[in-house]
């Protein structure tokens, strides 16, 4: 996962421009606020993005627009009760951890621990691994990128586009000394069956998975162990990142299964709308958590049962 503090951020609107957000969090959870420090939420009946205010510690929408004055009455900075933001966190915490193995006790979060201190699920860090990677566009929002210009990001020699220092393959090969050969088949663009807000509060990786499916993927050839595992699945969408929900770059698991073969850890990452976006960053961020099971090592305010989070390491 990737957190953010306080950086500001592009959103899109349905039924208005872009805006820029500061953002505090990560997929787990999040809170967004204006230049001007108000907190806000997207309000969906409108398309917009909304002033927020409390009830019950929880934010609400209240349906005026960012683009206006704020309401009477609405202070910055807001944040929702501790035992209500905690309630969420668990919630996203616990769908997108891996179950555990039959017999065993769900594993901890903590440095040392069951996993050595790695998160649990399964490894595929060293050898040579075949992950699939599979361009989507949405109804209402498409990318120009190619399958062979992401190939090139994953896959290239020398690679040195849009500022990268290499490939995500020359990297897992630099930074595990030769143990990981990390390689991608890029699907082309792939059209999904709605519009791209749709997939802020519904998973895309099944639809695109079917998708890739009905095109032909021969899904065998990503099971490098023979176990009958897809070893390494990767949704790029169309457009800039979009840091909320299901969209927010993020790895976990799907219960997934054709011909056989199973789907088990993914990741999703943003494609961009042009090639000028490419970059390596969130990719191998994901992909670490995803092949490796290396997990994020800043605070997610949960161990200790507070509300703020910590500075994490050091």
């Amino acid at each position: 996962m990737s957190a953010i503090f306080g950086n500001s951020m592009t959103f899109l609107q349905e039924n208005g421009p872009s805006v820029q957000l500061k953002v505090f969090g990560d997929e787990l959870y999040a809170r967004y606020e204006t230049a001007s420090g108000y907190t806000c939420v997207y309000d969906s009946g409108l398309g917009l993005y909304c002033y927020a205010t409390l009830i019950d510690g929880e934010f609400v929408s209240t349906g005026v627009s960012i683009a206006q004055p704020p309401p009477a009455g609405v202070r910055r900075h807001l944040k929702e009760a501790p035992d209500v933001r905690n309630r969420k966190f668990d919630a996203r915490f616990n769908r997108m951890q891996p179950p555990p193995p039959t017999g065993t006790a769900v594993p901890t979060q903590e440095t040392f621990g069951p996993n050595k201190g790695l998160l649990a699920g399964r490894q595929v860090n060293k050898g040579k691994v075949r992950g699939l990677t599979i361009l989507v566009n949405f109804q209402d929002l498409q990318s120009t990128v190619t399958a062979a210009e992401v190939s090139a990001m994953l896959n290239g020699e020398s690679y040195t586009a849009n500022g990268n220092t290499c490939s995500v393959r020359e990297y897992y090969r630099l930074m595990s000394s030769g143990a990981l050969d990390y390689t991608n088949v890029v699907v082309r663009p792939l059209t999904l069956s709605q519009g791209w807000r749709y997939y802020v509060d519904n998973l895309l990786v099944e639809e695109a998975l079917n998708l890739a499916a009905a095109a032909g993927v021969d899904i065998s050839q990503f099971d490098s162990r023979r176990q009958r595992y897809i070893d390494a699945i990767s949704i790029m969408y169309a457009g800039d990142t979009v840091w909320e929900g299901e969209l927010w770059p993020h790895n976990s698991t799907v219960n997934w299964q054709n011909n056989g073969y199973r789907a088990n850890l993914y990741q999703v990452t943003g494609l961009g709308l042009d090639a000028s976006r490419l970059t390596i960053g969130t990719f191998c961020h994901e992909s670490g958590h995803m092949l490796c099971r290396f997990p994020d090592l800043y605070d997610y305010g949960k161990r200790d049962g507070d509300f703020e989070r910590s500075a994490g390491m050091g």
